[in-house]
């Protein structure tokens, strides 16, 4: 919303550079054979690496280690209420469009579905027709940015996305609606002050587990920082708790 400045600027600082490596191969006149050299030093050294590492996966399996269990998904995994908003059960929509006769029937079509897509059990869940919940075992990645296009009627014909977080476990996309400019009727995409929709996601690499909050619609006067950051503590709130 105007009048509110966003914290949380998208920048490309952190991104790496491309790098170009030029390869011997590449300077070598045609026909002439490739020697490959290791100095003794190195060649120890890498051998001392390889033994370290033999050792340490050696190490593990002795150890008996095991990665994570999966969070079990269920309808209760789910909270009965997120920012105010009431959860929405999933049985009228799908015992419609899959012909399920019961909420636990209806659920599993959903646990079908996200086990086929990411190798897990996930489900996502409305709430109140205004947010949505994803919780999956799984990698969930939030929508990729992108500039937007204006198209020959000078109407939004692709929304605008930016980075409006940026953390080390939460990603959040801010989509702002377009507008039309009532002086001189050109389409203008918006940005991080404009009215629009937030989608955050939080993954826990470790344990193969994603939560991803997403507004289903534009809240007016919303503010895309303050929104994420909500969005961010919500998602860390809940990760805690599956796996406490």
């Amino acid at each position: 919303m105007a009048g509110h400045r966003a914290r949380h600027v998208p920048t490309d600082e952190g991104w790496p550079p491309d790098v170009v490596i030029v390869t011997d191969a590449a300077r070598r006149r045609p026909g002439e054979m490739e020697h490959h050299r290791i100095p003794l030093p190195a060649a120890l050294s890498i051998g001392v690496v390889a033994g370290a590492l033999a050792g340490g996966v050696w190490a593990l399996g002795a150890a008996g280690y095991t990665p994570s269990p999966p969070i079990p998904v269920t309808l209760d995994t789910f909270p009965g209420e997120l920012f105010g908003e009431s959860r929405d059960d999933p049985a009228p929509l799908a015992r419609i469009s899959t012909g399920a006769s019961d909420l636990d029937g209806a659920f599993e079509v959903q646990l079908v579905a996200h086990r086929f897509a990411y190798g897990g059990d996930g489900a996502t869940i409305h709430y109140g027709g205004r947010l949505s919940l994803t919780i999956v075992n799984g990698i969930l990645t939030p929508s990729v940015p992108r500039d937007g296009t204006i198209g020959v009627t000078w109407r939004t014909q692709e929304p605008r996305r930016v980075v409006s977080l940026r953390a080390a476990d939460v990603r959040c996309i801010f989509e702002p609606e377009g507008v039309i400019d009532s002086v001189t009727a050109t389409g203008e995409l918006g940005g991080l002050l404009s009215e629009g929709t937030t989608e955050c996601v939080l993954v826990d690499a470790e344990r193969n587990l994603s939560l991803r909050i997403a507004e289903l619609r534009t809240a007016p006067g919303s503010d895309a920082s303050t929104t994420a950051d909500s969005f961010r503590d919500a998602l860390r709130s809940l990760h805690a708790a599956l796996i406490d």
